[in-house]
Order: structure tokens, then sequence, then C-alpha cells
């Protein structure tokens, strides 16, 4: 007796394969949002940590902030101590680590990877301190003061904040060393690395003539907006930070801020910059003139 084998005939797999292409035509963007907005919440949960670092930092030194970076002052991190012409040199980064113990944290998951410093080779824990991408409010929360001849940072007293639930303290900035296009060739310029500008800044002339200036003597880059020294001088895009003063939203729902109180949430760029003139592809000499309210130059409701 003969047996008949059955099988599927070339139209029928033709149709399956092409059910199958449809299938993951659908579901493949779907798990693409998933697996980024797991990243973003993982980044909030980062910028959330670390506010809370730094507040027990500041419990622990006179209820006073931890400045935006340090020069001659030893922090070692796994035995790594990073240096700049031939200085001692730290970042916030470096200051709050012990109230932390994980590098992990002051990455955002949605950045492209960390900067490998050459001269780090032996040393990776320094790549994390001095080119991480969250950073500090600098402005209102670990300001570097100009004394005319360099820069001196400090940090400010937790209860000088008027309202530390509307002050940023940490969120998304470019990515150090890897997004700059102009910073980090040849020789590697940490003065930046870890800080973001508020959406209001001044000349770089620091003179303090400007009414609507806060502080004509706390360093700033430049106010938010094109041909910003964000843009020109670091090279940035406006997806990580050209025009917003190094403030990288890297999700389409917002970027990850915390506050100085400790929470965090995301916001847009725009909610970020309101009571502000700032507006996208305005030009950053035109953004720093009469605003309802003089506090947001620093995101600080004092």
């Amino acid at each position: 007796m003969n047996s008949l084998r059955k099988a599927f005939t070339l139209i029928e797999l033709l149709v399956v394969i092409a059910i199958i292409a449809i299938l993951a035509a659908i579901l493949f963007p779907v798990f693409a949002q998933a697996k980024a907005a797991a990243k973003s919440s993982a980044c909030l949960n980062n910028v959330k940590q670390i506010a809370t670092a730094a507040i027990m930092y500041a419990g622990d030194y006179d209820d006073v902030t931890v400045p935006c970076q340090t020069w001659d002052t030893e922090a070692r991190v796994n035995g790594v101590q990073t240096t700049k012409g031939g200085h001692l040199f730290n970042s916030w980064r470096a200051l709050v680590f012990p109230y932390m113990k994980n590098l992990d944290i002051v990455t955002d998951p949605s950045a492209p990877a960390i900067y490998k410093d050459p001269n780090f080779a032996s040393a990776p824990t320094a790549n994390f301190l001095l080119y991480g991408n969250l950073a500090m409010n600098h402005m209102a929360m670990g300001p570097s003061y100009y004394n005319g001849s360099t820069f001196v940072p400090k940090g400010v007293s937790m209860t000088s904040l008027g309202e530390p639930a509307a002050t940023v303290y940490f969120t998304e900035m470019y990515n150090a060393g890897t997004e700059a296009t102009s910073e980090y060739v040849a020789a590697p310029a940490y003065y930046w690395t870890g800080m973001v500008d508020a959406p209001m800044c001044w000349d770089t002339a620091l003179s303090g003539t400007d009414a609507n200036q806060v502080d004509g003597n706390v360093a700033c880059i430049w106010n938010w907006g094109k041909n910003s020294g964000w843009d020109t001088d670091l090279g940035l895009s406006i997806a990580n930070g050209g025009q917003t003063g190094g403030l990288a939203q890297r999700s389409a729902s917002g970027a990850n801020v915390s506050w100085a109180d400790g929470h965090a949430k995301k916001l847009s760029i725009g909610a970020l910059a309101a009571g502000t003139t700032f507006q996208v592809n305005q030009d950053a000499n035109n953004t720093h003139f009469v605003i309802a309210n003089i506090s947001k130059y620093v995101w600080d409701n004092k």
C-alpha cells in the first residue's frame, strides 16, 4: 500500500513567513520601546539615589552641599585619585561615592557608553568619576565663584534653599568625552564635567552689570540657546544638550530630574525652562532678558 506524505505547500510556507514577518514588524518596535522605558526608569532611579547620597553628604558637612568639583583635595575611589595638570582633581561623583558605593548609579543607561580615557587604562574607575553622564545643577547647588583670577567651587547651605522641592539638583547630561566633539580632543578638559547650566545664565565676561543676571561671579558657559558654548565650543547637538546647557533629554517624554528634597520625576525641556525666555532655536544672546521669576536662572525658587 502506498502512503501519502503530508507537507506544506510553497504557498502555505510563504503565508506563514509573511505572518511571522508582520508580527515581528509589529512587536520589535514594542520591545524597543519597552527597553527604552526600562532604561529611562533606571535612570530616574539613579538620579534619585544620587540626590539621596548628596543629601547624606550634606548631613555630614554641616548642612553644606557637595561642591561641583574640588581641586587639590584627595578623594580616592576604589584606590583611584584623579588629577589634572598635576593637581588633585575630583568631581562631585568622587565626593558622594562613599554614600553610594556603586559607580553604575552615576550613569544614564540610555546614554552611549562612558568614554574610556587611555590615561586611565589601569584605573577604569576614574572614567566613571570624570566622564559620567548625569550632572549637577551647579549654579544653585554647588557653584564655582570667580574670584578675579580663578574659579572656586563651593557648596551652599541646604537651609538657604527657599523651596527644595522646586530646586533642580541632578539630571541627565551629555556624555562627556563621547558626544562632545571638541572639549576632549587632544588634552581632556575636566572643568565642565558633571555640571549642567540652568536655562538662564549671563555673558561670559562675568561682569555682573546686567540687572537681570543673578550673580555675575558664578561660573556658567552661556545661556540656553543656539550659539552658546555648549554647541559651539563643545560641539553638542540639540539631542545631547547643545542648546540646553548640557542637559540631554534622551527620552521623548522628558528628562529625568531629581530635586533638592530628594524626590525625582521626568519633565520636558519646555517644563524645565518654564518662566524663562528660552525657546528651541533661539539665539542664546536673546534668552537672558526680563523674565518673571529671576530664581529660574538657577532652577532655585528662593
